[in-house]
């Protein structure tokens, strides 16, 4: 993918394939795939084939990004059988932190997606501040990592919800130094982030 696919407010889309299929980064392209807006809604999978995102590019070739995947703002689910992977987000603008996906508000839901080598300066797999919402059901945010908090999931003002089938494991935290503002490997929480 060389371009962003912005969907705006009032639109209400659903991307499956008929096989398998991995779209990778243009080697030039650093933006995200994928802005949510507010009132928009986008799902990603729901059929029997698996939908890869890959951060790298064509020839699986390292490429240093500025945005995550997908920039969240609306409402956006990741079903089973779909994959993000190995996108590296050297940004640090608060707005699109986050080495898989950035929840700035409205919600995320995780069903069965998998998110993993990921990499960003906070939230490896996934960054969600202002009032978002996520839902993970039975999903894996696994093996990602983040220079500063958070290397699988950072939240702050926002509410994570885990099902019990849920895996966070392997993601990391490369801070030299923790303390009680910073770290967490596989969640780091603050700012009356509420998890359940």
């Amino acid at each position: 993918i060389n371009s962003y696919i912005n969907i705006t407010s009032g639109k209400n889309i659903k991307i499956i394939s008929n096989k398998d299929v991995t779209i990778y980064r243009d080697s030039s392209f650093t933006g995200s795939f994928f802005t949510v807006n507010s009132g928009a809604t986008l799902t990603l999978g729901g059929s029997d084939y698996t939908i890869t995102l890959d951060g790298r590019d064509s020839s699986l070739n390292e490429v240093s990004a500025s945005y995550p995947f997908i920039v969240v703002k609306g409402d956006f689910t990741f079903e089973k059988k779909c994959i993000m992977q190995y996108n590296t987000n050297n940004s640090t603008s608060s707005n699109n932190i986050g080495g898989g996906i950035v929840v700035n508000s409205g919600k995320l839901t995780i069903n069965e997606g998998i998110i993993q080598y990921c990499q960003a300066t906070k939230g490896g797999g996934i960054n969600v501040t202002a009032d978002a919402e996520i839902n993970v059901n039975g999903g894996k945010i696994v093996n990602n990592a983040a220079s500063g908090n958070g290397g699988g999931i950072a939240i702050k003002y926002a509410t994570l919800i885990l099902d019990c089938g849920s895996e966070i494991s392997g993601n990391k935290s490369t801070l030299s130094s923790i303390s009680s503002s910073a770290g967490g490997g596989g969640i780091y929480a603050n700012g009356n982030a509420n998890i359940t």
